[in-house]
């Protein structure tokens, strides 16, 4: 009986029923049938092992040789210093492009409201329907590490201080401070 050769199709971050983030890669066999694969970490560090040395038995000058030592190099430094890691907080607004668009109150170094800044952040989780219709407009918190969502959760709203615009500002202008505020808490602007 003679194998079908897949070839690799793509690479995705999914996930498993319990929430945590899995790998999974695609290949394609000669009829273009999907097939999909969640390595374990060994399995992928076997591969990336294996493709090393294999290359170092085809070509041992070979400049793919330097790509490899580069990514083995690239995942140390984040391990090592778990990446770009930092929360994210504000309303949940949107997706876009597959990304969850957050916003949040940008304040003065007063603590005066100053603007409204929108952050894009990738999820490592799946989106679907029902997760849609349960967070979207809720108050989040996500963590962010090496650039993607890696969790989220509600953040209780807390009661917004009256500042310094209730004094000099007419009743429907504080509303829409007051409803802004609301809807985007202040954070300092730079601050993560």
């Amino acid at each position: 009986m003679a194998r079908a050769k897949l070839r690799w199709s793509d690479t995705k971050i999914s996930s498993f029923a319990d929430g945590r983030a899995c790998l999974v890669v695609q290949f394609l066999d000669p009829q273009g049938n999907l097939f999909e694969w969640v390595p374990l970490w060994s399995q992928v560090r076997e591969l990336f092992d294996r493709a090393a040395n294999t290359e170092v038995v085809n070509k041992p000058d070979s400049a793919w040789l330097g790509d490899f030592a580069k990514t083995a190099n690239d995942v140390f430094n984040k391990v090592e210093s778990l990446g770009d890691a930092r929360m994210v907080e504000g309303t949940f607004d949107s997706v876009q492009g597959g990304k969850l668009a957050i916003s949040h109150a940008v304040c003065d170094e007063r603590g005066n409201f100053d603007d409204v800044e929108t952050e894009e952040v990738p999820p490592a989780f799946r989106l679907t329907q029902d997760f849609l219709g349960d967070w979207l407009g809720s108050q989040v918190r996500a963590l962010v590490i090496n650039g993607y969502a890696v969790s989220l959760s509600r953040v209780v709203r807390r009661e917004v201080p009256k500042g310094p615009f209730e004094d000099f500002l007419g009743e429907p202008r504080k509303k829409v401070v007051r409803d802004l505020i609301e809807k985007y808490p202040p954070a300092t602007r730079g601050a993560q």
